[in-house]
């Protein structure tokens, strides 16, 4: 791993989803961090949170599934304005915002790597017998992994120069985050069973979002829900979505959301 200069950013993003010179400062702030900072802690977590708050305000696109596609005068604006930002600057406002929130009334106790089924275990250790307690699922709906989403922005954290490919500039699949509720309809459906059955064994409400464009047919997942839970709820909303942060006209664009909810 070389570490003088530090030159991921600007070597694998730079006039991709960051000008060259937002590239080159986020690597800058990087260093900074791994020089100034180096045991891990609130401090050092507190610094890595505003470079990725800085890195998502001045990235060239809504999100980081893939580089944004010039194709209007009215995108390559966006683009140049969001060029403009500067990241240090960026990076500053963050870090004093974030150093000022007040404690949270309710803090977060931990925030796990882990696989769900093992998370989940963890979690009803954690609270022993109190109930009621819920778990929220929010699954891929399709085989597109949500990495897709913040893979630069995990690059940026570990920052250990992985090779990068494909007009996204993946890391290979290896090092990405993928889930079995996205691989394939069958697959899906089967991890439903188990997190429902699960989350039943335990005592544990289960809330789960989904949409009709989704894997599993809604019907199915109700049915699913209601093999394993004696109180079920649906509720649903009719939205528009969205692509590159710009609303779709196209009737394609309207999915209804669900929030599925199973009760001991």
């Amino acid at each position: 791993k070389p570490t003088e200069p530090y030159s991921l950013c600007l070597s694998r993003y730079g006039n991709v989803y960051f000008g060259l010179a937002q590239a080159a400062q986020l690597d800058s702030l990087r260093a900074a961090i791994d020089r100034v900072l180096l045991e891990d802690g609130p401090l050092r977590d507190l610094a890595l949170a505003a470079v990725i708050t800085a890195a998502s305000t001045c990235n060239s696109g809504p999100h980081f599934a893939q580089p944004r596609n010039l194709s209007s005068l009215r995108g390559y604006k966006q683009v140049v304005e969001r060029r403009a930002r500067n990241v240090v600057w960026e990076f500053e406002l963050a870090l004093r915002n974030l150093a000022i929130r007040p404690p949270l009334a309710n803090r977060i106790v931990n925030v796990t790597e882990l696989d769900w089924q093992e998370a989940v275990v963890q979690f009803a250790d954690r609270i022993a017998g109190r109930r009621p307690a819920g778990v929220y699922f929010d699954p891929p709906y399709s085989k597109l992994q949500y990495s897709r989403y913040y893979h630069v922005l995990n690059v940026l954290l570990s920052y250990d120069y992985p090779e990068v490919s494909g007009v996204g500039r993946y890391p290979p699949l290896s090092q990405r985050f993928s889930s079995r509720f996205e691989y394939r309809p069958t697959s899906a459906r089967k991890e439903f069973e188990r997190a429902f059955e699960l989350c039943r064994s335990l005592g544990l409400t289960v809330l789960v979002s989904y949409s009709d464009r989704g894997f599993v047919p809604i019907n199915v997942l109700e049915q699913l829900m209601r093999n394993n839970y004696t109180h079920t709820t649906i509720f649903s909303e009719t939205i528009r979505h969205h692509s590159q942060g710009v609303r779709l006209a196209s009737e394609k664009a309207t999915v209804t959301e669900y929030v599925l909810v199973g009760r001991p």
